[in-house]
Parts: structure tokens; sequence; C-alpha cells
């Protein structure tokens, strides 16, 4: 996905208290690896964070052996100084010692950029005898506290112990949150009362559990959020106390990246209707502007000029707002830069203003109208967003500074998958296919985005998937796909089929499966009993599908029964099924709605009654019978 990191980095090794629900938390000998111990202690100097970490672990077993893994970072504004990392055989020795020239080093990279001032250090310990432990320290400067780390508590193996230390100045402004946790710091004053010091500890953390198609809000550790009040970067002054005052700070970050003069000619649009032009100027954006982070110093956080975005062809997620902004500022439209925690990362804490965002995207004001904009989507329409800026609480930098708003969320019917089906029975018992699949919304902006991006082999596999049965019940003659390049309409695959069995036959009665490819997804399917966490479907969707079963005249069957309908309501959503005959030929409509982005416990055991009964009625078979 194409996002810009504006959060703070997140310290991945810092772990210490917990409180936090887990269906079913893995022991030590099922992790394969433990902490004994992690210390962390900090300090704040001035406009600096000094830390100082520490782990202990040991290693059970093979499981446990991917941490010995170890990787840290560094950046212009965050330094590693005394790295050191130790791994211990179950006699106390010694047997690998490495100071950080030791590490190998890897700079000019992340998640998301194709340059970037980060440098990376790696190195594994791992030895052929269990058990066995790794001992590492170090001490990281952050020379802004911009970088403020949230601390993370829990991991993926228990922690036997765990300590954070923080001291700040006795007249620091300090905010901190703690997340899925109810810990609370013990908090003292230094004897000479120019210090306070907090200290967070705890005993025996489970490991965090690993559970399927849980949101983004729900899987996170339990951690501690920090924020100062007031601190500096590069110059510029930063007041963190309201989302107003960070809108403020943005503004003033991107005051004078804005061009006061048109730079895209050409454009066909009506003077008459600003939608037209807010549609000319975002399909403009996305289709001549390449995603590409080049994030060096404040520049992953400050955009470049909307004129260089433009000459150059190429910018990441706030150089692409930027210019939209400023060209639809210059055609008179009211339009603002988003920061945005997209939906896959987590959620904003409405309470808690912090620089804790991911993304920029625009949003347009016409008249009491609002036209939210993602220009690194290159799949969406102009009036679409990517299911992952759909529905959060989002920071729109207004002229006073930052105000929340929320995304729209899509409707069910926005995100509409159909497939038409003409299933014709032979005479010789096997069936043909011919199938037509069109996808709208998410689903669409999906298959565009992946589909290009395949080879012959791994499309048909795709395209196979599509279609459940392919390789099993049926074979694939033939596909294509249509539409991929065309925002404007579906997108489009078709197949030619045949099965690979003829239909099944007991006695004077023949048995057709018309559901063979609409059987429930795995999602669907997720266990429920013991599942305490939400389940994540991403967004709200339609699934239609109208299916027509002909067979051979020569078949001539005496008498058909069809599947019954059915209509089933469940609190997300709902499912029916229509089934008819008219002379020789049946058709069969299936209709399923989810109309939310989660299914919550709460709703899990309604949820289960209505997947067993749509299982049910999709298990039902056509039965043609025969003197």
């Amino acid at each position: 996905m194409k996002i810009l990191h504006l959060v703070a980095v997140v310290l991945a090794t810092a772990s210490f208290c917990c409180s936090i629900a887990s269906a079913k938390p893995l022991s030590e000998e099922e992790s394969g690896a433990y902490y004994n111990e992690k210390r962390w202690e900090c300090r704040v100097q001035g406009n600096r964070l000094i830390q100082h970490y520490s782990a202990r672990l040991t290693i059970l077993n093979k499981k446990g052996e991917d941490r010995g893994r170890l990787s840290f970072y560094e950046s212009d504004f965050v330094k590693i100084k005394n790295l050191q990392a130790r791994l211990i055989d179950s006699n106390g020795n010694v047997i690998i010692k490495r100071d950080k020239g030791d590490f190998t080093k890897a700079c000019g990279f992340d998640n998301i950029s194709i340059y970037t001032d980060y440098c990376h250090y790696f190195t594994t310990l791992s030895s052929a005898r269990y058990p066995y432990t790794i001992e590492y320290e170090y001490t990281r400067e952050y020379r802004t506290l911009f970088f403020w780390p949230s601390a993370i508590l829990q991991s993926g193996i228990p922690v036997r112990h765990a300590i954070c230390k923080l001291t700040v100045p006795a007249d620091f402004e300090l905010r901190y949150r703690a997340y899925h946790t109810d810990l609370e710091p013990e908090i003292f004053s230094s004897p000479d009362d120019k210090s306070r010091v907090y200290i967070w500890e705890v005993r025996d953390l489970p490991a965090l559990e690993d559970v399927d198609y849980v949101p983004a809000s729900e899987s996170e550790p339990a951690m501690i959020r920090f924020a100062a009040e007031r601190f500096e970067f590069e110059g510029y002054r930063f007041d963190s106390c309201s989302w107003q005052a960070i809108g403020q700070w943005y503004n003033h970050l991107a005051e004078d990246r804005y061009c006061p003069n048109r730079m895209i000619e050409g454009l066909a649009f009506s003077a008459d209707e600003p939608q037209s032009a807010v549609k000319a100027v975002i399909d403009w954006v996305t289709e001549n502007i390449r995603y590409v982070a080049i994030q060096i110093g404040i520049g992953g956080w400050q955009p470049y000029h909307a004129k260089k975005t433009r000459e150059r062809g190429f910018g990441d997620c706030k150089d692409m707002s930027t210019l939209l902004i400023s060209e639809l500022r210059n055609l008179g439209i009211e339009a603002f830069p988003v920061l945005v925690l997209t939906r896959d990362e987590g959620t904003v804490d409405a309470d808690f203003p912090d620089n804790y965002f991911n993304h920029v995207i625009a949003v347009a004001l016409i008249g009491s109208d609002t036209v939210w904009m993602d220009p690194t989507c290159d799949e969406c329409r102009y009036d679409e967003l990517p299911w992952w800026d759909q529905d959060v609480p989002v920071l729109v930098m207004t002229e006073k500074g930052g105000e929340l708003w929320r995304t729209p969320a899509a409707s069910a019917e926005d995100n509409h998958t159909t497939r038409a089906t003409r299933w014709f029975i032979r005479n010789d018992g096997k069936v043909e296919i011919s199938s037509v699949m069109t996808a709208t919304g998410s689903h669409g902006m999906y298959l565009r985005r992946v589909i290009p991006g395949l080879d012959a082999d791994e499309e048909r596999q795709f395209v196979n998937q599509r279609f459940k049965g392919a390789d099993k019940d049926f074979r694939i003659s033939s596909y294509g796909i249509n539409n991929l390049d065309n925002r404007e309409l579906p997108v489009e695959i078709s197949i030619e089929a045949e099965t690979i069995k003829p239909v099944r036959s007991i006695g004077s009665v023949t048995y057709f499966d018309p559901f063979v490819m609409s059987t429930l997804s795995d999602l669907e399917e997720e266990t429920l009993s013991k599942r305490k966490f939400s389940l994540n479907l991403y967004y709200p969707k339609l699934w239609e599908e109208h299916m027509t079963v002909c067979w051979d005249e020569s078949l001539a069957p005496d008498s058909i029964i069809l599947p019954d309908d059915d209509s089933l309501d469940f609190l997300c959503g709902w499912f029916s099924l229509q089934t008819s005959r008219e002379g020789s030929e049946l058709s069969i409509k299936v209709r399923k709605v989810y109309d939310t982005f989660t299914i919550s416990p709460d709703e899990f055991e309604d949820f289960d009654q209505y997947r067993r009964k749509v299982k049910k009625a999709l298990g039902q078979p056509v039965k043609f019978y025969f003197k």
C-alpha cells in the first residue's frame, strides 16, 4: 500500500506491563522462547530523549529461533550508540559476542520508500544446542521529541519481567495514555525536586496471540503512547496540546509548498460544474504522477513544492495531495490536506491529540458537499476512497488548524460484485459453463491493483480462485479480463469451462449442484467458538449471482425439484435465494449482503446461525427425475 509514515516510530523492542484479553495465549514452550527480562530507561534532556534498552531472552526450541534475528534502525534524527549482543549457552558461557561494528549495515530503505536516510543493523544469533540465551542492549538518542516512541507492552512471546523508567524535568509537561491495559505508573520526585521519575513494572506477560481477520484497532498490543506538549523539529516549533495545534504545525510545514499558478493545462471540464473540475484534476494527478517516496530529513514529513512534483512526475502521498490541492485552489475550489491513520493500521484517539498518522489525502468542499480524494489510489474513481481510508477519524488541515472529521463509508451497494452463469447439461452428463463476474468498488479496486502485476501462470491461477471449483470440479478452457484500465466501468472476468465429471445420478434421479461456485469464503468459515476479537470484513459488500440452468433436449426430465426459496436476516446483513422455471430453463438468484466493516463478538451467535442457514440453503441440489 502506498503510504507516508508521519507516525513517530514505534519502539518494537520495548515491552512492559499488560492486562489484555487473549483467546489462548501461547505458553513459553509453544512460543519456543520467552523474555527473561526487558529493561527500558529513558531521560528527557531538553528537546532530546536518551533511551537505554536491554533485553535477555531464552530460546527453548526451534520455534523460537527467529527471535535471534535482531534488527535495529537509526536515521538523521535517531542515533544508535553502544549496540551490543551476546549468545550464552546453558552453562553460562558467552559463545558469540558482537558490537555495532559486527552487525550488517544497510541504508537507504524502509517499507515504503525507494530511498530514505534510515539505516538498519542486522545480525543473527543462534545455536544448535537448546536452550540458549540471547542478551542485547543499546543506547539510542532521539534528537527531537517528535520521534518519541510508543512503548509496546506485549510481544509475540511471553515476558517474565519488564520494567520501564522514565525521567523528565520537574516542569516538563508530559502526556501519556495506556491502550489495551489499565496499568498506571508509580511517580516519584527526585531528592532535589528537579526531576520526576515514572516507573512501569510488570511480571508474567502472556504472548500476544496471532488471530486471523482481526481489525487493526483490536490487534494492537497493549501499549503506552507518549507525547510532549512542546518541542522543535528542524527549526519548526511544535505544540501538540490540541488537534488544532497539530493542524497549524502541518500548515506551517506546507504553507510555501502550494503553487499560486495553474500547472496543468488542457483539462476538460465545465466551468459551471465544480464537480467536473474536481474530477478532471484528480484524474490527471492519478494518471500522470507516479507514487514514489524519497524521504530525507524533514522531507519525510514536509511535502515537496507542488510545482516540483508536477515537473518530475512523481511524489509520495503528501506531495501528490499538495499538487492536487494547489490546482483545485487555483480553480477557485476550497480544498485541504487530510492526515489519516489508515483503517489497517489502527485508530485515532479523539481524546489524545498526537501526530500518530501514516497517510495524507485531500478533501474538497463544494457548497455543502465534500469530495474525498486519495491521489495515491490509481484504481479509485474520483468519488471513491480505498477501504483503508473509509469511515475513520481524520485530521483536516483547515485555515484555523486541525479539525477532526470522519471519512465516509461506502455502502454495500457501492461494493457490488455480480456473477452471471449459464450451466448447460449435455446428454453425456457433463456440464458446460459460461460465467461472467463483474466487480465495482473495493473489489474492483483490488482486481485492478493485483492483476496487472501477475505473469500468465499467476493470472490463470488467480482467475481460477475467483471461480470456486476450478481445477477441482471443473476446468477453465478460456478466460477474459476487461476494463482494468477504465475506472468508470466494472472490472469484468469471464470464463468458459466444463465439469470434470458427469453430474451425479442415483437410480432415476440426477442431482445437479448449481452452487459449486457459491460456497462460503474462508473468512465466513472462521471458527468463532473461542474467539474474543471482532471479525474483520474489511468493507461492506453486496454479492449477487444469477444462474441459468439449461439441458440438452434429449434428456427430457419428467419433473424437476428446485432448491427451496429462502430469505435470512441477521444483525450485519441478509441473504436471499429465489428460484423459478420457465419451460426448459431454470433461474436461480442469490443475493448476500454485509453492511458493516466488522462483526463484533456480541454478534457472533447471530452470525453463526445465519451462516449455517446460508450453507444449508446453498447445499440444496436441483433434482431431475426420469422414468
